[in-house]
């Protein structure tokens, strides 16, 4: 094995070290707000909305069904609302609640109150070399291609 392999690989062990705690932050979350984790991820994307309920389905890859079900379900809890679009008065768009969005954004201020901390004594060119990495780390996740079927193999786009 070379010392470039040897270096990717600790890269790529690194990379699911990140996932496994952003993974456990993300649990952590729902549950203080008493919700799914499907739930928490619809409102990550919401965070950028308002969405129409294709178009979180899409983001999802959900059904319009359940769709249709975790908007409900977030809405019955106070931190989504449907409002009709000012555009086109036949879509409905889904947003985050002024009410909810503060509480939700606490959570996340308390973990990256904590990152910030391991950061300190990063000088700005180690951080602007960490965040292009990262950047170009989710660009080779989003171009990676899992089969469909077991006996297929994967391929990058």
């Amino acid at each position: 094995m070379s010392e470039r392999d040897h270096l990717v690989g600790d890269f790529m062990q690194a990379a699911r070290e990140i996932y496994a705690a952003v993974d456990l932050v993300e649990a952590n979350i729902a549950a203080a707000l008493g919700i799914h984790r499907s739930d928490l991820r619809c409102l990550n994307i919401l965070e950028n909305g308002p969405y129409t309920t294709t178009e979180i389905g899409r983001r999802m890859g959900l059904t319009s069904g359940s769709v249709t079900a975790l908007v409900d379900r977030l809405e019955r809890a106070g931190f989504v609302e449907r409002q009709r679009s000012k555009t086109d008065r036949r879509s409905v768009l889904v947003g985050i609640t002024k009410e909810s969005f503060p509480r939700i954004a606490a959570l996340y201020e308390l973990v990256g109150g904590g990152v910030r901390a391991r950061f300190e004594s990063v000088d700005d060119e180690g951080l602007k070399a960490a965040a292009e990495i990262l950047r170009t780390f989710a660009a080779g996740c989003a171009d990676a291609r899992v089969p469909d079927k077991p006996s297929e193999k994967p391929r990058a786009k």
